[in-house]
């Protein structure tokens, strides 16, 4: 809607900014009493909270003895699984950032991201074994978290101390110009989305509360549901490899009361065979990571028995913007704005819309991200100088404060939760011999809400073999990134301007 990324014009002053005393770093927060309880079960063993901060302390004693500390970076590539959270503990608690990388990405993908981010070490969970090799070829310092050794606890360094806008994590996504860039996410953010997530919040996680954890853990909306669910001290139970059936299974066997999913999994458990009793345990259900169709609201509701509850959130906001969490769901809509943010709607001229008007949506408050790590002028893009961050997304809200989102603005393409960056896409595919140029947009999808499509235009006598291209892809390109259809044209879309006009090939 607008490029004049800076205050919108006629929204109040900033008077979010929560308050320094006794901060504390995140993994602090979590409980210290009752430690025989369960924290952790995966694959029938059960983990219970000293156990796993046992494990975490080992972690900081070996992270400790390799000087390994606040400004310092730790990639970690793990699954949905407890070793992660060994990890997550372990880095956050010597004060390091930590950046978690999807193991399944392919070589040439993780090569880019290590370059980008060039961290002091690269932990590897069991089921990023087959990581090893391929990170090892750009550093030398990878080692396996079940090669950490145990420490007497008594010699587990402290927890190091934190202050709010220190660094925590570091998510990696697509650049807009091809290159990986790393949204920069604050201990302060941390620790206000996971109370706003918990304790926080009339319908949040609780002590009592089982959460199924199958999410990817390189994905925002993963990693808070893990951390938000480490924190208050509820049960999360890991699968470890998602499968429809598998975890329905789980839900019913450990009685699952939250569960939170992407629209694709949504769908599964709505097309399931089966008994529809599997899902009697759960409390409250959550979509998010993209948009969800009003068909699959409706056929969760009529199958299960409870009405969906969706979420708004990106990487930039720690993965919190609205909900319809604590109401009555309303089909179609993304909720309301969650207390203690701002959040305006712009025209293109960056004045505030009235209710029930199309605008642009900008947020502010202690979830937004510090900026992208080494990247100005991205983030110069995305946050003005008093912390307003431009979503590009289009939305309406209505005369009840209730959210609902009508159109994007930007190119990238959200594919199952996971967002791609056209640019990175076109980037790669125009290194292929048989390829000049490429046009790259997104297509609608039954499952994955959007799927990649590519237009490509052929070198100079050349034909293009779209399968041998697509295999080629496999092996630079992460799955979700690769396009499920390459379409061969004479001339590709350009706009008079002379940028390419992707909007067109929707």
């Amino acid at each position: 809607m607008t490029d004049n990324h800076n205050a919108p014009n006629n929204a109040a002053p900033n008077n979010t900014a929560p308050k320094n005393d006794a901060f504390q770093n995140i993994v602090a927060l979590l409980p210290s009493q009752h430690m025989e309880r369960a924290a952790i079960v995966q694959d029938g063993v059960t983990m219970s909270r000293q156990d796993l901060q046992i494990a975490a302390g080992n972690l900081r004693a070996f992270l400790a003895d390799r000087s390994i500390g606040p400004g310092d970076k730790v990639a970690v590539a793990a699954g949905s699984e407890a070793e992660f959270c060994v990890a997550l503990l372990g880095v956050l608690g010597v004060g390091a950032a930590l950046v978690p990388m999807n193991p399944k990405s392919p070589p040439a993908e993780i090569n880019r991201q290590l370059e980008t981010i060039n961290p002091r070490l690269v932990l590897l969970s069991t089921l990023a074994a087959p990581m090893a090799r391929r990170a090892a070829e750009i550093t030398s310092n990878v080692v396996a978290l079940t090669e950490i050794p145990p420490v007497d606890p008594l010699a587990h360094p402290p927890i190091a101390s934190r202050q709010p806008g220190d660094l925590a994590l570091l998510m990696l996504t697509s650049g807009t110009a091809g290159v990986p860039k790393a949204a920069m996410i604050s201990q302060r953010n941390l620790n206000w989305t996971t109370h706003a997530l918990g304790i926080g919040h009339s319908d949040g996680l609780k002590e009592s509360d089982i959460a199924l954890a199958t999410l990817p853990t390189a994905h925002i909306f993963g990693l808070l549901l893990i951390l938000t669910a480490l924190r208050q001290g509820s049960v999360l139970v890991f699968q470890t490899a998602f499968d429809i059936e598998s975890s329905l299974d789980l839900t019913r066997r450990h009685g699952v009361t939250v569960l939170n999913g992407a629209p694709p999994m949504w769908r599964g458990w709505a097309d399931a065979v089966g008994s529809d009793d599997r899902l009697s345990s759960v409390r409250r259900g959550l979509s998010g990571a993209a948009a969800l169709p009003e068909q699959t609201f409706d056929d969760i509701q009529a199958r299960y028995g409870f009405a969906l509850h969706e979420g708004y959130g990106m990487t930039e906001t720690c993965a919190v913007i609205s909900s319809s969490l604590g109401h009555q769901p309303r089909r179609g809509s993304v909720g309301r704005v969650f207390d203690g943010l701002e959040m305006v709607l712009v025209d293109d001229s960056g004045d505030v819309v009235q209710p029930g008007d199309t605008g642009e949506i900008a947020v502010r408050g202690p979830n937004v991200f510090s900026g992208y790590w080494h990247d100005q002028e991205a983030t110069d893009l995305t946050l003005s100088p008093d912390g307003w961050l431009w979503t590009g997304d289009a939305g309406i809200v209505d005369q009840d404060g209730w959210l609902w989102i009508v159109d994007r603005l930007k190119d990238v393409v959200n594919v199952s939760g996971f967002n791609v960056y056209p640019s990175e896409v076109e980037e790669i595919i125009a290194t292929h011999p048989q390829i000049a140029a490429a046009v790259v947009s997104g297509a609608p999808h039954a499952r994955r809400g959007e799927t990649v499509v590519a237009h490509v235009r052929a070198a100079t006598d050349q034909s293009v073999n779209t399968d041998q291209v697509l295999g080629w892809l496999r092996e630079r390109l992460s799955h979700y990134k690769i396009p499920t259809e390459i379409t061969v044209v004479a001339d590709l879309p350009i706009s008079p301007a002379g940028k390419v006009a992707r909007r067109s090939l929707r």
